[in-house]
């Protein structure tokens, strides 16, 4: 898993330039990169204050980095040009309710594939 790339493109407006990144790689830049923490700050203060959800998804758009777990592509992100599939898969758990956790780890650790 260690040695699995993943690209991580600069923004979800990127489609060709990007970097191979392993998982361990994207974990370190989550939990220590100073500019992606202030902006992730931002990003709350800006949810915060209700800003519009167009505004909202433009800001996320342009100031966050993209990472593309389940495909590989040579010459831009679409289907003409996917190489292959990693294997990997992108669950996002951000609504769930937290006394709802422990069940829905439970339930996913039971599929066959994970």
């Amino acid at each position: 898993m260690n040695k699995t790339l993943i690209p991580v493109y600069p923004s979800c407006l990127s489609t060709l330039a990007h970097n191979d990144v392993t998982l361990c790689e994207v974990y370190e830049k989550i939990r220590n990169d100073e500019v992606l923490r202030q902006r992730t700050l931002n990003y709350r203060k800006a949810v915060e204050a209700k800003l519009p959800a167009k505004q909202l998804k433009q800001l996320k758009a342009e100031q966050f980095p993209m990472m593309v777990p389940a495909a590989r592509f040579s010459q831009g992100r679409d289907m003409e040009h996917l190489e292959g599939y990693t294997c990997l898969c992108q669950c996002d758990l951000d609504h769930i309710a937290p006394d709802l956790m422990e069940e829905a780890k439970r339930r996913i650790r039971q599929l066959p594939f994970v």
